[in-house]
């Protein structure tokens, strides 16, 4: 777990620190750092090994950075970049710097915290995989793919494997399956189940989504391509979340720290309630920090801290904004309530300017 982040000289912080909890939301107007703050994570993890005096990656897996020139704070002429994890005492620490005529390189490093990509840091795009037929499968064992390109062929592969309790939603042993815990999200969250398998001869899977409950005698199944494509987004978020509980997998059940750009990408306002439910309940188990524009995730959150699914100091909010002077996000606390410390001015309340324009 990340209590503390701290970002200096890279793209719009001059120097920011977030105090982070088990659930995290990043909120707030485009353009306004949140990505930034995943960016500086990534950083972190795709730089995993290097040493001091070597090349930093800044275009690799997750990221597609660019130069120096294009990340550093622009308000600022700094030419040094400083990222830092920490957890109590240990850090896992990155501090690049350019130098003439080698471009950026490493000044820095410390990883006594250790972010270790597929291992116990994971990383799912706003970009992901959404509706295709065939899904494409990786020989790495814990691997969903940044953009959740191998989430499908995961849940084939591993749907029958036990998960262990703690990702066990009901704590019902006969549910304590990846595919089991996977399909009452699922169908809480859509109404659908989830029918994943192999394609013949190969090492790629497909997908089916069958509706119980859609008035006819008989249930069918149908193709992503004939059905709503908010079905193949949240799929992904709850294999991740599921999946690094794989017993067999995570031998010793060490805790994860998973981010997520968009979790509630094309899914019904009633479905995104529920998705917020499932991260609440996996981020007991594991520090999530999401990316969202959704209010309806942020009540979702704020509804399992009302009913005491939720602890609401494991809950940390932060509302960005561009302002002319920078980029300043404000961290908002709920009370056990669930009701937020401060709201800021313009932290989801559009909603309230367009009813007062309609009265």
């Amino acid at each position: 777990m990340i209590d503390r982040l701290i970002i200096k000289n890279f793209k719009c912080f001059e120097e920011q620190e977030f105090n982070f909890g088990k659930l995290n939301l990043l909120c707030g107007a485009n353009a306004s750092g949140k990505s930034t703050t995943v960016h500086a994570l990534l950083l972190l993890a795709e730089n995993t090994g290097l040493v001091k005096g070597q090349n930093p990656f800044l275009n690799r897996g997750g990221l597609q950075l660019g130069t120096f020139r294009e990340i550093r704070c622009q308000r600022i002429n700094e030419s040094v970049i400083h990222i830092d994890a920490k957890r109590g005492e240990i850090s896992r620490k990155l501090v690049m710097e350019e130098v003439k005529d080698q471009g950026l390189v490493i000044k820095e490093t410390v990883e006594t915290l250790q972010l270790l990509l597929n291992k116990n840091f994971f990383y799912l795009s706003a970009g992901r995989v959404g509706v295709v037929d065939i899904h494409e499968a990786t020989d790495e064992k814990l691997s969903f793919g940044f953009n959740g390109e191998f989430v499908v062929s995961f849940l084939a592969k591993y749907f029958q494997r036990a998960i262990w309790q703690e990702y066990n939603y009901e704590g019902d042993d006969a549910k304590s399956t990846l595919g089991a815990q996977v399909n009452y999200w699922f169908k809480r969250i859509t109404g659908s189940e989830v029918i994943p398998s192999k394609v013949d001869d190969t090492n790629k899977a497909k997908v089916m989504f069958e509706k119980s409950d859609s008035g006819l005698e008989d249930t069918f199944s149908t193709r992503s391509f004939n059905t709503g494509s908010g079905l193949s987004y949240v799929l992904a978020v709850l294999v991740l979340g599921l999946g690094v509980g794989v017993q067999s997998l995570n031998s010793d059940n060490e805790p994860k720290i998973i981010v997520i750009e968009n979790p509630e990408i094309h899914l019904h306002p009633r479905g995104q309630v529920e998705l917020a439910k499932f991260i609440s309940f996996i981020s007991k188990t594991c520090q999530v920090i999401l990316e969202t524009h959704s209010d309806h995730i942020l009540n979702g959150v704020r509804i399992c801290v009302r009913e005491k699914l939720l602890n609401n100091n494991d809950v940390a909010i932060y509302s960005f904004e561009h302002i002319s002077k920078g980029v300043f996000p404000e961290k908002i606390s709920l009370n056990p309530d669930g009701k937020p410390d401060k709201w800021p001015e313009t932290f989801f309340d559009e909603y309230m300017k367009s009813l007062a324009e309609m009265i």
